[in-house]
């Protein structure tokens, strides 16, 4: 009974981090900006951390999710999105490439022709993922399914299935082959490169940390 308490609580935390980090990789909404103004998310994140057992980790960097009520909703939500629109979106230089495809591609040395968005390898491979486990991501039908957002919420989704799973005592479920082979031809090929430069070139605090945080997540969800 103590095992099965304990992996369903890891693997919510897991699916909780990867939801909560998928919010900073869409174009920022005023929902994400309540939570770092009234403190909520900092609490969130803490809750997960201590869940994981991250006691390496300086929580005092979580400062950044927790801007109090001092600060108006709209002036986080204002900064959050040119840091994103910085980072990710800008039309000359994007610091970093928010898609598998591209980020590989530069990456590892533009081997070849330059990956196109939704019709990529690696796009219709992760869109055959969601489909084939029943996964409708919150982003737009016209967006690329290798999105580093839309990765992460796919995570998350088949987190909250396994957890279910383990609290259940449930055998033979999808989700236990469904996360490693995703993990493996995916996230697993990036996503910590991904998070790390995204902690080294952010200038908003929030983003630096959401990187920290990244990197953990994907050493965790590689064991």
């Amino acid at each position: 009974m103590a095992e099965r308490k304990e992996q369903f609580a890891r693997l919510a935390a897991v699916s909780d981090l990867a939801r909560i980090l998928s919010l900073f990789l869409y174009l920022p909404k005023r929902e994400l900006a309540a939570g770092i103004a009234d403190g909520s998310l900092r609490q969130d994140v803490q809750e997960i951390i201590c869940e994981l057992g991250w006691q390496d980790f300086d929580d005092s960097l979580l400062g950044s999710l927790a801007a109090g009520q001092a600060y108006a909703d709209e002036g986080i939500l204002s900064s959050l999105r040119q840091e994103y629109t910085r980072l990710f979106t800008h039309p000359e230089s994007p610091q970093l490439y928010i898609y598998e495809s591209l980020f590989r591609y530069y990456a590892e040395g533009e081997q070849g022709e330059r990956p196109l968005l939704g019709i990529s390898p690696a796009a219709l491979d992760a869109l055959r993922q969601y489909q084939q486990a029943g996964f409708r991501p919150s982003c737009t039908a016209n967006e690329s399914a290798d999105h580093m957002g839309c990765e992460l919420e796919f995570v998350s989704f088949l987190c909250f299935k396994l957890a279910r799973q383990a609290w259940a005592e449930a055998e033979n479920h999808a989700g236990q082959k469904q996360l490693p082979a995703f993990v493996k031809l995916h996230l697993g090929r990036w996503g910590k490169d991904f998070f790390q430069v995204l902690a080294n070139k952010a200038k908003y605090p929030a983003y630096q940390i959401i990187g920290q945080l990244g990197m953990r997540l994907s050493e965790e969800i590689e064991l």
